[in-house]
């Protein structure tokens, strides 16, 4: 694993060049503003377009329609991470994730998943399909 940062939302992890980690923070609560200085911190750091692993297991969340419907239409975001697996294990987060993935299908490919070896076959197959 490479560099770790601690964001508005948790813990962000470098795995490599083309792919990041994000681990959710326990009773978070997404809103606009923090949502923006997520965005704001992630496209300062990210050079290149990546996917992204967001680990939503074990966690708590309180995520609005708006700050989903933010990271849906947000050009700056969404030319950075191109594509976004969301792994739960709760049935809660699975609602608030699969309503998130239908609002995200036509501007991003992302999918809702179980386990995080699952969710990262897939993200670097996407990659890999990138890239080729």
């Amino acid at each position: 694993m490479g560099d770790s940062f601690q964001t508005v939302f948790g813990e962000l992890i470098v795995i490599n060049k083309e792919l990041v980690k994000l681990k959710i923070k326990d009773n978070l609560s997404v809103k606009i503003k923090n949502g923006m200085q997520f965005r704001d911190f992630f496209i300062e750091l990210i050079d290149d377009e990546v996917g992204i692993l967001v680990d939503a297991r074990d966690v708590k969340a309180d995520v609005t329609v708006n700050s989903m419907r933010f990271f849906t239409t947000d050009a700056a975001f969404n030319r950075k991470c191109k594509f976004q697996a969301i792994v739960v294990n709760s049935i809660s987060i699975r609602l608030i994730a699969n309503f998130y993935v239908s609002y995200l299908k036509y501007k991003s490919n992302a999918k809702v998943f179980n386990n995080n070896d699952d969710a990262l076959l897939w993200l670097e197959d996407q990659v890999e399909f990138l890239n080729n």
